[in-house]
């Protein structure tokens, strides 16, 4: 095998984002969605590891990194909690793909990479890729209030101010769009793992923590 069991996985596609998902051996990787025209009615399943990449190369994603003192800088790298075992990241992936919901996938609120997280630790449902976004969207505002904000005498015309207008209109609702997505998660799939994880600690007569 080429990696550990229970790896989170990604792979860099054609149009420049990470795929992201879970390896469990070389003929399965638990993914959410796969090509990129598949989105409308992708779902949670598993392919082959060769499927995964697609002619690419994956590679692990490291969690449990501490945050250097420049990570306020977008080049350094993202932060990402301890990972779960690697038993309870599979159980988590393989309980995901009998129990997900069909058409939940969003590719700002809620993607293949909210999935992957989800599945390595338990709790944190981000997508850096999306906050990066948001990100690289909060600079591209600078120049329109550089503009707006000029002296009286060198005001803009009105379309900067159009402009203005459904960029920020475009900002709040994608914000919204991905906070409230990760919420409908943990309503409608990420508290149905908890109680899983209940029951199967009730049955082994352990500690509900040690269930994962």
């Amino acid at each position: 095998m080429r990696f550990q069991q229970g790896t989170h996985l990604r792979v860099r596609r054609p149009f420049g984002y990470y795929h992201h998902g879970i390896y469990v051996s070389d003929s399965e990787v638990i993914q959410f969605g796969g090509r990129i025209f598949d989105k409308p009615t992708a779902t949670v399943g598993a392919v082959s590891l060769r499927d995964f990449e697609r002619g690419r190369v994956a590679e692990a994603v490291q969690h449990g990194r501490t945050r250097p003192w420049w990570s306020w800088m977008w080049l350094a790298p993202p932060w990402l909690p301890e990972a779960d075992p690697p038993e309870t990241i599979i159980r988590r992936a393989r309980w995901l793909v009998q129990n997900h919901p069909a058409r939940r996938y969003n590719l700002v609120g809620y993607n293949c990479e909210h999935a992957a997280n989800f599945c390595a630790t338990g709790w944190y449902t981000e997508s850096h890729q999306v906050r990066t976004m948001f990100g690289v969207n909060a600079l591209l505002t600078l120049p329109i209030a550089y503009r707006l904000g000029k002296r009286p005498k060198l005001s803009p015309s009105p379309r900067w101010y159009v402009f203005a207008v459904v960029k920020m209109s475009i900002s709040l609702t994608t914000i919204a769009l991905y906070n409230g997505s990760i919420r409908r998660f943990w309503r409608d799939i990420g508290l149905r793992w908890r109680e899983y994880e209940r029951s199967l600690a009730e049955d082994s007569g352990s500690d509900p923590a040690d269930a994962g």
